[in-house]
């Protein structure tokens, strides 16, 4: 019954809110990535990646999020502006 209540909610959305959802799901699975790179010392310097890719994940949850949560996605650009000085602050640093 889960299994068609879940196909039904995708069917309902629209094709864009699909690519988005498709595109949050497969940066989230890159970013998981990276730390897993960072954490097992693989990739040495995993900020540079990491901190657009997180930018880019917090502009899709905007998009999906702004007609259901106004104040949700707003406190999400907050955050995205806040990401967003202070990488500038550290690559200038």
């Amino acid at each position: 019954m889960k299994k068609n209540n879940l196909l039904e909610k995708w069917n309902k959305n629209s094709p864009f809110m699909k690519i988005i959802s498709i595109m949050e799901i497969i940066v989230s699975i890159t970013i998981i990535i990276f730390t897993v790179l960072q954490l097992t010392n693989v990739i040495q310097n995993v900020n540079n990646i990491f901190i657009p890719l997180l930018s880019v994940l917090i502009i899709l949850l905007v998009i999906q999020n702004w007609k259901k949560n106004k104040t949700g996605s707003i406190l999400l650009l907050i955050i995205l502006l806040f990401t967003i000085v202070i990488s500038i602050l550290k690559l200038f640093k």
